[in-house]
């Protein structure tokens, strides 16, 4: 099929799916199947665990639960509780920093606070903005993603879960400085595999790694840390590692922000974007915006509060203070049941705003929002945009999926997709 073809097929749809001239309704009873089926992806991924906050949820939005800490599952209180930076912290007993200081150094963001994180954050900020995320990933994933369309409107099933492990994987290794041609494919899949073995080991409950957990996970990291540090150390032009140098951030805390943002960012990627398939196309919504691309921005960030891929964030408590109307001391542990309060808003409906008090509450608020937002986002965009311009040719199915299991964070094994003629 050639470009003209695509192009005037791509037309022909659109035209039948908007005949009327108006953009084709949401199918309420087809997206809240999308959001069950969505919602037994998390019952299964870790099902202690997940059912413990789901349970907790319903008692009430702010319950102590001895063992584990105080559980926020209501948006107003849990933004509240991420914008105080008086009260609440990443760093200390019962905080994140617990966890990752010791795999990653001590200074990649989501284990700091205070001054020194201010100060770092602020060079990091400017760049990590569009401009930048798209030079980033330019080279790789358009050209993933080309291949992805031309193989499904040739009628081929494709299995989106292991194509966005390919994604994550080049990025992991685009982010660590590999050169992406010189390194063998199956290189480039071990370091994703890696990155994704260490947050695999946290639980609900994790408050830390073991010795010989962090034993592990240094191990695991050990050929990302030696590309970041030559990366540096050579000064390869483009790298993150040469614009974090030339922004006079050190060599060990590049380390440790590119560690962060492979640890933390990768495998949120990987599930959010193949649940958001099994949304788009369970739910019908790929007929929406393959007539109108102007509903994927909302689109995105109703697929974003639905599956929330970091399903739980934690903070410390550094003085005496109240959640709600319990008192609570140094070093308790705040549990930020993101998934169960995202949830309170109901099925997915991008033709809703989405609630003020949660607006891009799965990345976070205040000082310690995600500085990888926009590469999150852009992703996310690129592969939908991919989706809408299939469906707009030949509608996508769902072949065949697989939920995975006994995992932190949430998703699909497999998730095949396929064109119908």
């Amino acid at each position: 099929m050639n470009g003209s073809q695509t192009q005037k097929g791509a037309q022909q749809q659109a035209s039948s799916l908007n005949h009327s001239g108006a953009t084709p309704a949401l199918n309420r009873r087809r997206a809240h199947l999308a959001t069950k089926n969505d919602r037994r992806v998390i019952a299964r991924s870790h099902r202690l665990g997940y059912a413990l906050l789901h349970t907790v949820a319903k008692l009430g939005h702010i319950v102590r639960v001895p063992g584990i800490g105080v559980i926020v599952s209501e948006a107003g209180a849990m933004r509240a509780i991420l914008v105080d930076g008086e009260n609440f912290s990443k760093v200390g007993q019962g905080a994140s920093s617990e966890l990752w200081t010791p795999i990653i150094g001590d200074s990649g963001l989501v284990n700091m606070d205070g001054p020194k994180h201010i100060h770092l954050r602020k060079k990091l900020g400017p760049m990590f903005t569009n401009k930048f995320v798209s030079k980033l990933v330019g080279d790789i994933v358009p050209p993933q993603l080309a291949e992805i369309k031309t193989k499904l409107l040739a009628g081929q099933a494709i299995d989106i879960a292991l194509e966005v492990e390919r994604t994550a994987a080049n990025m992991v290794c685009r982010l660590a400085g590999y050169d992406m041609v010189a390194t063998d494919p199956s290189v480039i899949s071990a370091q994703l595999a890696n990155a994704r073995a260490i947050l695999g080991a946290v639980k609900i409950n994790t408050r830390s790694f073991s010795p010989e957990q962090v034993v592990e996970g240094r191990r695991r990291l050990a050929d990302i840390h030696e590309n970041i540090r030559r990366t540096y150390r050579l000064d390869v032009p483009g790298s993150v590692a040469k614009l974090l140098k030339d922004s006079d951030i050190s060599e060990d805390d590049t380390v440790s922000v590119i560690s962060a943002l492979i640890v933390a960012g990768t495998e949120t990627m990987v599930s959010h974007i193949t649940r958001f398939a099994q949304i788009m196309v369970t739910s019908g919504y790929l007929d929406v915006i393959a007539a109108d691309s102007a509903k994927i921005a909302s689109c995105i960030d109703e697929g974003f509060r639905v599956t929330v891929p970091s399903a739980v964030m934690v903070r410390a408590v550094r003085q005496p203070t109240k959640v709600g109307r319990f008192k609570v001391a140094p070093g308790v542990r705040i549990v930020l049941a993101t998934h169960e309060s995202c949830q309170r808003a109901g099925d997915f409906n991008p033709d809703r705003p989405v609630p003020k008090e949660m607006r891009q509450l799965w990345f976070g608020a205040g000082a310690h929002f995600c500085l990888g937002m926009p590469l999150a986002q852009m992703m996310v965009e690129l592969y939908l945009q991919m989706f809408a311009e299939v469906h707009a040719v030949a509608p996508i199915k769902i072949k065949s999926k697989k939920l995975r299991t006994n995992s932190f964070v949430s998703g699909y094994d497999s998730l095949v997709i396929q064109c119908t003629s």
